[in-house]
């Protein structure tokens, strides 16, 4: 019978990563091909069920509870990286993997299916989260999560220690332990779950006077390897996929994330970068820059067979610095994120503060020269349709 498996980088049409599984799978690719494809997105969220036995060992060998999902996996969902002590403080992985639940369940509005699954995997996430948070040294009041590696891989701090308080960990932290409480709303562990909410999320001022998010705490301190440059999107996904409350939505800080962060991105960064702030000027209602960050995008497909490559290069593995892949998926499904959930302006939300029913929103706009768009098959609470406009 079929095993399910992830999504890895570069496919298994290539040697790009090994094929191995990472965070992509459960941010990038599987939530593509949900609003249209949930039965191929539930193969990702089933293969990190099924294996999660894994992620509680991965835990218990570093000393944690609940579940700690590895950053590089295969098919045993052991930890494969030929150098663990290189990717060990990537420790958001097990929210993309909750994050990627809460879209199943949104998606099927409760569908038992994939209720059971997250309830099966989100607390156990929620439980890692929580043991990872100690109070701040800054401000009694909040919590600190410290020695992480965001998605900006260039945030190692000097002897790969890591950085304290990364936005974008804390941030699905939080929204991992919402989901969790949700889920088993009359669970012992739901005061646990609930002090997540007080970690912090550190701000600055930009020369205008605009808030803004810093990306972790004394940044860019921690980065002194790669001349103050942001690897990939990280403060900007607050806004999508996370959805951050009083970030997304066309919010002001939103805005000041998106101008203070897109300068600093690595030319040779990977291309998924790109679709998060199409999806994010879309949403402010600036379509001249969407459309200037889907023509970055686009950059990453190459000629005769239009195939996605991780850096803008043709040839990737040119340098040290440049890990790129051929048939790039997690580009690919960046791309049809920024199709459906930003031309397209699909959302899927909870109904209200404390069920598992849902409600799905369309905002759509046309790219450049387009006269009409189609979105196929989109599939919600069991029923299936199409819009065009």
């Amino acid at each position: 019978s079929d095993v399910p498996y992830p999504i890895g980088p570069g496919g298994l049409t290539t040697d790009g990563y090994f094929g191995n599984g990472y965070w992509d799978n459960d941010v990038w690719a599987m939530p593509a091909l949900l609003p249209s494809w949930p039965e191929l997105a539930r193969t990702g969220a089933t293969y990190r069920y099924n294996l999660r036995s894994a992620a509680a060992a991965h835990a218990r060998s570093h000393q944690f509870p609940g579940l700690f999902f590895p950053f590089q996996t295969a098919g045993t969902g052991a930890e494969v990286d030929l150098f663990e002590p290189a990717n060990y403080l990537e420790q958001h992985v097990g929210g993309g993997v909750a994050l990627l639940m809460e879209k199943l369940v949104q998606f099927s509005c409760g569908g038992p299916e994939d209720v059971n699954i997250a309830k099966a995997v989100v607390p156990g996430v929620s439980d890692f989260f929580v043991s990872r948070a100690t109070s701040s040294k800054y401000d009694h009041e909040q919590l600190s999560i410290n020695n992480v590696v965001p998605p900006d891989e260039f945030a190692t701090g000097a002897v790969y220690q890591g950085v304290d308080d990364a936005v974008y960990m804390n941030a699905i932290a939080k929204r991992t332990a919402e989901t969790a409480m949700r889920l088993l709303p009359g669970d012992a562990r739901v005061n646990a779950w609930q002090t997540l909410l007080n970690l912090t999320m550190l701000t600055g001022t930009t020369a205008s006077e605009k808030a803004y998010h810093l990306e972790y705490r004394n940044f860019p301190d921690g980065n002194i390897w790669s001349g103050g440059k942001v690897k990939q999107a990280d403060v900007t996904m607050l806004a999508f996929p996370l959805e951050t409350a009083g970030v997304s939505g066309g919010t002001d800080i939103q805005r000041s994330d998106l101008l203070f962060y897109e300068p600093l991105y690595d030319p040779e960064g990977p291309a998924m970068t790109s679709s998060v702030s199409v999806v994010g000027w879309l949403e402010l209602g600036e379509a001249e820059r969407a459309a200037k960050w889907m023509k970055n995008q686009t950059a990453h497909i190459h000629a005769p067979f239009n195939v996605w490559t991780e850096s803008k290069s043709a040839n990737q593995h040119q340098t040290l610095k440049d890990e790129g892949c051929y048939n790039f998926m997690t580009g690919g499904g960046g791309f049809i994120q920024s199709m459906m959930h930003g031309y397209g302006g699909l959302r899927i939300r909870w109904s209200d503060n404390e069920h598992l029913s849902s409600m799905i929103t369309l905002d759509p706009q046309l790219p450049a020269r387009a006269t009409s768009l189609k979105m196929r098959s989109i599939s919600f609470a069991g029923a299936t349709f199409s819009v065009m406009f």
